[in-house]
């Protein structure tokens, strides 16, 4: 379905824009792929990511720059219905 013209016109060309429109989007949340043809290195993609994660979680303290209650809105999971702004201090910096 990703090369599929009546999903997306022309889809042999790199168009990032497709993605800017109003409207459903196709594959959204399929970054790696799905079924049997996913992404090979996915799983190893998921594992840097929660390093990198534990890495940010174990040396910095993490704070919101302003106290500004935030809502949120569905858009195929819950996300913050406008940005938060966070400041990241190392750990062993003195305030």
């Amino acid at each position: 379905m990703g090369r599929d013209p009546d999903v997306f016109p022309r889809p042999e060309r790199f168009r990032p824009q497709r993605w800017l429109a109003a409207g459903p989007k196709p594959f959204l949340g399929l970054g790696f792929g799905f079924g049997p043809r996913q992404c090979l290195g996915r799983r190893i993609a998921e594992l840097e990511m929660q390093l990198f994660l534990m890495h940010i979680l174990e040396n910095f303290k993490i704070e919101t720059m302003r106290a500004v209650e935030i809502g949120t809105k569905f858009d195929l999971i819950l996300i913050p219905d406008q940005p938060i702004q966070l400041t990241l201090r190392p750990l062993d910096e003195q305030p």
